[in-house]
């Protein structure tokens, strides 16, 4: 497969500068000789930064001389050579373009190629890319290759994400591993965050958070927001480094200021709950609606409790339906709960018991919690739907196995009367103990009336 369309365009890549013949004698050490025992000839190719493959029945052998040179040895007589450059489109030497009819033995030649690698690499990478968006990974793989292989660290990144997700290649962590290092080391903000990723989601490696930090924090500072937003997580949460909640708004802050929506909605946290700032509503109310802005789901629900709520903001249930509408049709269930609360109590809208509990039955496929426990309200009071105490506690026993100290509390009411299961005393005690141990009041008296 050609991988530069035609010998015109590599050429517009790659030329000879110069290329003559000298009057020195190869000195001993220097000389190989062929089949026959001929002394060779020897071409000196200066080319940088460049892996050159040759191919010619008139090549007695190739050496790299250093990083910047090739040292050819060739047949008295040869006329010319193939070479691939950097495992591209094969390139013909023919020594009659250089006014030379043939080579002599024990002769020196010199040649200089100059050549655009960069630009190789570039028109590979955006070659390949056409294709990767296309998700046709096994025509984009050569085309990224080639240009990884030139150095290109995006295309660096690139190889190693199709061997950390198994595109035209198969999956092999440490060849990914090894291509994002490659990246790394020249600044590339992108493959360092997938290393850190690596470590973080510790599906192809072991789960490390200390070495997440460490790659997440170097593409923070090279002004990646994700990164930066990452960095802020982990210092709120004490992953992989001290709990530091200054360092998170710090961190916080300067990918927010990136427009980063995931940082803005956090940073709205840290205003609301006062962590290492001063709580202040007004800004609370402000970095979530840029964040909601951006289409975060989670804080459009949180802006339409903002307008909810009156924090921050003056109340306004049209703006907070309008959020919360927003963000439910991305599934985000909080949202989805409070809009069925909105239809369970008429608030703004015309009340209508059985879409709340459509919406409380969608946020329980959603597995949350408070979309379980109001099914189970639902189901035990006949709102929206039929009575029915079995399915009621189905319902509270999924929110109380997820810790919710009300549904506890109606769990240990359905143990205690054999509400939709069979009466069962001592399993009421334990839900109650439960529930009260968060404080529950009403778990509490009903507690001590059992002992």
């Amino acid at each position: 497969m050609l991988f530069i369309i035609n010998i015109s365009s590599i050429a517009q890549n790659i030329e000879v500068a110069e290329f003559y013949g000298t009057m020195d004698v190869m000195s001993v050490p220097l000389q190989r000789k062929d089949s026959n025992g001929n002394i060779c000839a020897l071409v000196r190719i200066s080319m940088p930064n460049a892996k050159i493959d040759f191919d010619s029945e008139s090549i007695v052998g190739a050496v790299d001389y250093d990083t910047n040179e090739f040292l050819l040895y060739l047949k008295p007589g040869s006329t010319g050579f193939k070479m691939k450059l950097n495992n591209d489109t094969e390139y013909i030497i023919d020594f009659k373009d250089f006014d030379i009819s043939s080579v002599e033995a024990k002769k020196i030649y010199f040649m200089k190629i100059n050549s655009d690698l960069e630009g190789i690499a570039l028109s590979n990478y955006a070659k390949g890319m056409q294709y990767s968006n296309q998700q046709d990974y096994i025509k984009a793989l050569p085309y990224v290759r080639i240009s990884a292989e030139l150095g290109y660290a995006p295309a660096q990144n690139t190889l190693g994400a199709y061997y950390a997700s198994g595109y035209a290649v198969p999956q092999d962590v440490n060849k990914a591993i090894e291509w994002y290092l490659k990246a790394a080391k020249q600044n590339d903000a992108t493959s360092l965050y997938n290393l850190a990723h690596l470590y973080f989601e510790g599906k192809l490696v072991e789960q490390d958070y200390k070495e997440a930090f460490k790659w997440y924090l170097k593409a923070a500072e090279l002004g990646d927001a994700e990164s930066q937003c990452k960095v802020g997580f982990f210092y709120r949460k004490g992953l992989g480094t001290e709990v530091n909640y200054a360092e998170a708004v710090d961190w916080y802050t300067k990918a927010a200021l990136q427009g980063d929506p995931i940082a803005q909605s956090n940073l709205a946290n840290c205003y609301m709950r006062g962590e290492g700032v001063e709580v202040d509503l007004v800004k609370t109310y402000e970095w979530y609606k840029k964040s909601a802005e951006s289409g975060y789901a989670y804080a459009q629900a949180m802006l339409g409790l903002c307008y909810n709520e009156g924090v921050g903001v003056t109340k306004n249930f049209e703006e907070a339906y309008k959020w919360f509408l927003l963000a439910a049709d991305q599934n985000e269930p909080d949202a989805i709960i409070n809009l069925g609360i909105y239809y369970d109590n008429g608030i703004y809208v015309k009340q209508d018991l059985k879409k709340a509990f459509e919406l409380y039955l969608k946020a329980a496929g959603l597995d949350s919690l408070y979309g379980f426990f109001n099914v189970g309200i639902c189901y035990a009071n006949g709102r929206g739907v039929d009575a029915d105490y079995s399915k009621a506690f189905v319902y509270f026993e999924k929110a109380a196995s997820l810790g919710y100290d009300m549904a506890q509390l109606n769990l240990a009411i359905f143990y205690e009367n054999g509400y939709g299961t069979e009466k069962n005393i001592v399993k009421a005690k334990y839900w109650y103990g439960q529930a009260a141990s968060q404080g529950n009041e009403q778990a509490k008296q009903a507690l001590k009336k059992m002992q």
